[in-house]
């Protein structure tokens, strides 16, 4: 098949690009849609048409220039190589990016290997003399940032631009109106479809697909610094970020960033908006996300503990929960510290450890900042101190350059994290 798109480079900043048709049958020399970023893309069309400015991820892109503009398009989102027929993506995806035919790419500074330039690239960012080169030109603002699309978005907070299209559910406004028709669709879609395996609800067919790979058996993406298998590209992609420390998801409410995306829009979701729209009908509380009304309705009304343990008598509400109990009965200590390699049986334990060698304590007071090495010693503080608010920082340790302990600030509202506190 004969590829119509060409990446170009930005050549005053090498990570960036734009997708450009060349000259194929009615795409003749149409500049149909840019990259903005490695997970954006604006419609060109629109842009000169009505001077609508909307960011859409991948599927959204591809489905808007069908709907919106006639054009039947299949993008990869290996390399943004652009066809007018899914078989014509498939066969160029077994081609070029198939496990046969992935090349490992090696970093020159340190020799970690990663299966895709843009997880090269992230990881290039540890390597630069300043690792955030992009600052807020704000006076007083002092905030910088590792790409030039997380400061235009965070300088947004800066600008009086009015912001006229206003949600009538959880009173989010947006420039564009279209812009809000999106955003709708959140408070508004059903999600009708069902996985039969672990029963999660999707809102289209097509991201229920997309689901089930997790549940196939066939891994056939293999991280080159561990050699952890995955299922899907974005599962690996998102999993190297665990090597390379990138965090490229940056609030631009605030200063929390995330290495993944869907973790940013939680965040957002959590803590910048009221929209508590999953409601418990036995007692009317209500919760931002579906899973965590899940938990409490299980936990505070049911009694239903579905994950039980095949060795004792324990039983759980949250999978994650169980999965950490199994650690206790094979003895297997995976997670090993990277600075004086004492090993611990889970995750949570080895990021716990990881306070021993930092000056910083895992919960964090948002009023005057005092630290806390427990949950309830925080809140108990809150308390005394009249901290009138439902939020609290948990901070994160993370292993940076050198072998230097790195904190990650998160915010969390005390309602989203509730649900720890079953079993």
């Amino acid at each position: 098949s004969e590829n119509i798109v060409e990446v170009i480079d930005d050549q005053q900043e090498n990570f960036e690009g734009y997708v450009q048709l060349t000259a194929i049958s009615d795409f003749e020399s149409t500049l149909l849609y840019e990259r903005k970023n490695p997970e954006q893309y604006e419609c060109k069309q629109c842009l000169v048409e009505e001077n609508n400015q909307i960011l859409y991820d991948l599927q959204s892109i591809q489905s808007h220039l069908l709907a919106d503009h006639g054009y039947s398009v299949y993008i990869c989102e290996n390399c943004h190589s652009y066809f007018t027929d899914d078989t014509e993506l498939t066969q160029h995806k077994n081609e070029f990016h198939s496990l046969t035919s992935q090349l490992v790419i090696k970093c020159t500074k340190c020799d970690k290997t990663f299966t895709t330039r843009k997880s090269l690239e992230e990881h290039a960012h540890l390597h630069a003399e300043d690792p955030r080169p992009f600052k807020c030109p704000k006076e007083g603002c002092n905030k910088d940032f590792t790409s030039k699309y997380t400061l235009t978005s965070h300088m947004k907070i800066h600008t009086n631009r009015p912001r006229p299209f206003r949600c009538k559910i959880c009173d989010k406004s947006f420039y564009h109106a279209q812009n809000l028709m999106q955003h709708e669709k959140l408070h508004t879609s059903t999600k009708e479809f069902f996985c039969p395996l672990c029963n999660k609800a999707f809102s289209t067919q097509h991201n229920l697909d997309v689901h089930l790979i997790v549940h196939s058996k066939v891994k056939k993406f293999t991280c080159g610094v561990c050699k952890k298998q995955f299922a899907r590209k974005a599962e690996i992609r998102d999993h190297e970020r665990t090597h390379t420390g990138e965090r490229p998801f940056a609030c631009d409410l605030c200063s929390a960033t995330f290495a993944q995306r869907s973790n940013l829009l939680s965040h957002k979701k959590a803590t910048h908006l009221n929209d508590k729209r999953h409601k418990c009908t036995y007692c009317d509380r209500g919760f931002k996300r579906r899973r965590l009304l899940d938990y409490h309705v299980k936990s505070a009304h049911t009694g239903e503990r579905p994950y039980a343990c095949q060795i004792c008598t324990a039983t759980f509400v949250i999978p994650e929960h169980y999965k950490k109990h199994l650690h206790i009965h094979t003895g297997k200590k995976a997670f090993t510290c990277e600075l004086c390699k004492r090993s611990f049986s889970s995750k949570d334990n080895l990021k716990a450890h990881r306070f021993v060698h930092s000056k910083q304590k895992p919960y964090e007071c948002v009023v005057c900042q005092m630290g806390f090495m427990r949950k309830n010693l925080l809140f108990s503080h809150m308390k005394k101190a009249l901290h009138d608010t439902d939020q609290y920082v948990v901070n994160e340790p993370k292993i940076g350059s050198g072998n230097s302990i790195e904190i990650a600030k998160t915010f969390v509202t005390i309602e989203e994290n509730s649900h720890e506190s079953a079993n």
